[in-house]
């Protein structure tokens, strides 16, 4: 994720992937399925984003123990529902903690207003 907060071979390789991954951990606080999270990385972005990425950081994301998948069998569809884990979440904190007076927060406050 940041610098400094998970272990190098645990961080994705580019800024994107990073920036992406703590996108999805955010909005994986409440459960949600996959199409929905392709579909807000798309609202999100300026460039396009592969289905196929968000689903890639999503499996490692799962595979290091930051969201967890459980299956949601009550419609016509069996959908893979994420969640963040409370290791998830904790690495959310420190994200929150290390950037709360950064040159990225006040990029983000000038860029939306």
């Amino acid at each position: 994720m940041a610098e400094g907060i998970a272990p190098s071979h645990r961080r994705p390789k580019t800024f994107k992937a990073r920036i992406l991954s703590l996108f999805l951990l955010w909005r994986l606080q409440q459960p949600r399925h996959g199409y929905l999270l392709v579909r807000d990385v798309q609202s999100l972005v300026v460039t396009p984003v592969r289905s196929s990425t968000v689903y890639a950081i999503l499996a490692r994301l799962e595979r290091i123990g930051y969201i967890k998948a459980s299956y949601d069998r009550k419609s016509a569809h069996v959908r893979k529902l994420y969640r963040t884990t409370a290791s998830g979440a904790a690495l959310l904190q420190k994200v929150r903690e290390k950037h709360s007076n950064s040159l990225l927060r006040e990029f983000m406050r000038d860029l939306v207003g």
